[in-house]
């Protein structure tokens, strides 16, 4: 496990810390930022270990209160180059999922950077195309954005997304936007896609392709073996079977996913979606039933059950879209 060079930023939500490589000489730096959901400060974690062990210095850049970053002062960013400046690295990147996939691109010319590696990147999350995010986007301050004047227009993108999940619409904005973006779709592989890569053991596989730009063949040949063992992946086949109609496939998968992979809140919430749509209603709420027993205090899950029983009675079918 590396450890701490030097903390460059500290509060109670943020913390931006310098580690660096065992190599002196190491002439690369890679900028990582955490997802959302991050309830922890300290450690060089979400792909920093790594990019230490590929060779690269690591400034990891974490916050703990979901504010997309909004809060980082502009300081930081002249205090981060006058730490790095003497080491004159040939290479600077960024890297992160999802809010990190967003911040690695936002910031791209702050951090004057080379290029970016994003998994799962979102454009923006407080707009009408997309409101997955809304209760976290209302509570912010936007100041940074994927804008522009505010992007490094020379800063190559790799973008590694989900061309059947809703992360599609963000992906083309920042196509319109950037200028140099290289596009590897994954289909199936849910938001964000670093948990499909994960199940199949092939998500440093991808970043060090990406990152040598190698040859990405050997990588699709062993996701196309693999993918079917992946819990993501039977779980977004079984949603995109439900959301194209096709109910007994859905179910089906699901059955199975349940089977091999355990019982998990949200296979019984989409299993109740699913039961409901097929007209199945003791079944649809025996389901939303299960799902809350596993999660007591989930508010959703609670709510989701309520109008399973209120509206299925009544001929309504019920397809809940988010838990």
């Amino acid at each position: 496990m590396s450890e701490v060079f030097c903390n460059i930023l500290r509060t109670n939500t943020c913390s931006v810390d310098y580690f660096r490589n065992e190599n002196e000489s190491s002439t690369k730096i890679a900028f990582v930022f955490c997802p959302m959901m991050n309830r922890i400060l300290d450690g060089n974690a979400f792909g920093g270990e790594f990019l230490i062990n590929h060779g690269y210095d690591v400034v990891s850049i974490k916050v703990t209160n979901d504010d997309w970053f909004q809060g980082l002062p502009e300081q930081l960013f002249n205090d981060i180059e006058t730490l790095l400046v003497e080491r004159n690295y040939d290479e600077r990147i960024g890297y992160g999922a999802s809010m990190g996939g967003y911040a690695a691109i936002a910031f791209s010319r702050k951090l004057k950077l080379d290029r970016a590696v994003c998994f799962s990147p979102q454009f923006a999350i407080d707009q009408s195309f997309d409101t997955r995010w809304q209760p976290y986007a209302s509570l912010v301050e936007w100041r940074y954005r994927i804008e522009l004047d505010q992007i490094n227009p020379k800063t190559r993108i790799t973008v590694l997304f989900d061309p059947y999940n809703p992360d599609i619409e963000h992906v083309k904005r920042i196509c319109e936007v950037c200028v140099n973006v290289a596009l590897i779709a994954l289909p199936y592989a849910g938001h964000p896609v670093t948990h499909f890569l994960s199940e199949m053991g092939l998500l440093k596989i991808i970043a060090q392709s990406v990152l040598d730009d190698g040859d990405l063949g050997e990588f699709r040949r062993r996701m196309r073996v693999e993918k079917k063992r992946s819990p993501t992946y039977q779980f977004t086949l079984s949603a995109q079977a439900l959301a194209r109609g096709h109910l007994a496939a859905a179910h089906n998968i699901m059955l199975g996913l349940i089977k091999n992979s355990g019982d998990r809140p949200d296979y019984h919430w989409h299993t109740s979606n699913i039961l409901s749509a097929m007209g199945r209603a003791d079944e649809a709420i025996a389901a939303a039933q299960k799902a809350l027993a596993l999660d007591p205090q989930n508010d959703n899950l609670a709510n989701h059950l309520e109008m399973i029983r209120q509206r299925h009675g009544n001929g309504n079918v019920l397809i809940a879209t988010e838990m």
